[in-house]
């Protein structure tokens, strides 16, 4: 990084917004950071008074400390939030897990009673047992895996929810 953009980047200008507060086109910035041109007099007065601040005036531990409890109050908010938000989310996702392996086992039983049925019979009726094959396809265990994909996924976001909580119920 040049050293004429460290002020710049610390003080989070992006080249375009400091080059407006400096009243400069921000050709003419980047042409100065790259070397390749001078400033103004007044715009590096303006800069040198920037580098004392950041050198000098630096808020206080009080009041970065302030600030800090601050963010990290909106955070544990924004993560308790998230948190009931993952646990709706995976009681959800947990009763339609449930509701495909249900569906699975019914129609699975359905299909070999059909079966069975069907043996003991003259004329075998096969429409019970397409009718039981389609929604075992529909409720199989891919779709069961994909589901405790999702489900596995959602527990895992919830974990690491919880335990920045814990982080920031400590402070």
């Amino acid at each position: 990084m040049k050293a004429k953009q460290i002020l710049r980047e610390s003080l989070g200008f992006s080249q375009k917004t400091f080059a407006q507060y400096l009243f400069i086109p921000s050709s003419q910035l980047a042409m100065y950071e790259a070397g390749k041109r001078d400033l103004p007099t007044a715009t590096l007065l303006q800069i040198a008074k920037m580098s004392l601040f950041l050198d000098q005036e630096k808020p206080t531990f009080v009041e970065q400390d302030e600030l800090l409890k601050e963010l990290e109050s909106e955070l544990y908010e924004t993560l308790l939030l998230q948190a009931k938000e993952l646990q709706y989310k995976q009681l959800k996702e947990q009763r339609l897990l449930d509701a495909i392996v249900k569906k699975y086992n019914q129609n699975s039983n359905l299909y070999y009673f059909a079966k069975y049925a069907n043996k003991n019979r003259t004329e075998p009726d096969e429409v019970l047992a397409d009718d039981a094959l389609k929604e075992i396809k529909k409720n199989s265990l891919v779709v069961q895996f994909e589901q405790q994909l999702k489900l596995r996924s959602v527990k895992t976001q919830l974990e690491f929810v919880e335990s920045e909580l814990k982080r920031y119920e400590k402070t």
